[in-house]
């Protein structure tokens, strides 16, 4: 029986793949994320550890940009510090929180906080509503 010497090029390359996937030196796959959580630090990691970045990289971008729309007209310098998950109890609805500073008009710049729904099957947020960070109230702006 012969080989064709595409077959034997193909073969070698099988090898040589499977070689290398066994290698120690092979990098480790990254691991999955399991957490919506991220941190203002976490922005400068070369690869996304939360679940909302990794399905879509314009996660986050997206969720300040919809924050911004909502503060007041002249608001400015939104400095990004935490989104986090809370899992809703019995089934109920899951929220999202965003901590973040920002200047509103005629104040200085403040810590603040939007808050609203979040859906984990595919990290879908709703109205977000804005408060000072201290005052436990929140208001739709």
């Amino acid at each position: 029986m012969q080989i064709s010497h595409a077959g034997t090029m193909a073969g070698a390359a099988l090898l040589a793949s499977a070689l290398c996937a066994c290698s120690p030196d092979a990098p480790e796959p990254a691991p999955t994320p399991t957490t919506y959580s991220i941190n203002k630090a976490d922005l400068s990691a070369p690869e996304p550890g939360d679940i909302c970045r990794t399905r879509n990289a314009a996660f986050l971008r997206d969720v300040l940009l919809k924050i911004s729309a909502v503060l007041p007209p002249g608001s400015r310098g939104l400095d990004f510090r935490q989104f986090r998950v809370d899992e809703a109890d019995d089934k109920g609805p899951w929220t999202a929180t965003v901590g973040f500073q920002v200047t509103l008009p005629g104040e200085p710049a403040q810590a603040m906080r939007a808050v609203a729904s979040f859906d984990p099957e595919d990290c879908r947020v709703g109205e977000w509503s804005v408060s000072e960070a201290g005052t436990g109230e929140a208001s739709k702006r």
